[in-house]
């Protein structure tokens, strides 16, 4: 019976990580997402394509 009992918790366990790895990951796109958006990324005129240099900030807290 304890077999079973802890197989169900494993099985629980693997769907609640999954879960949360899509919510992460989701929330990950929406902001990456969001980075090209002019109206919530400021400086979207000082953005560079791949490089450090770039003055866009993504609601004033990420650098884009």
């Amino acid at each position: 019976m304890t077999t079973a009992s802890h197989a169900a918790q494993h099985h629980l366990m693997g769907l609640t990580l999954h879960n949360t790895a899509i919510g992460i990951g989701s929330v990950f796109l929406l902001f990456g997402v969001l980075g090209f958006i002019p109206g919530i990324t400021t400086n979207y005129g000082a953005m560079t394509f791949a490089g450090h240099e770039s003055g866009a900030m993504l609601l004033g807290v990420f650098q884009v």
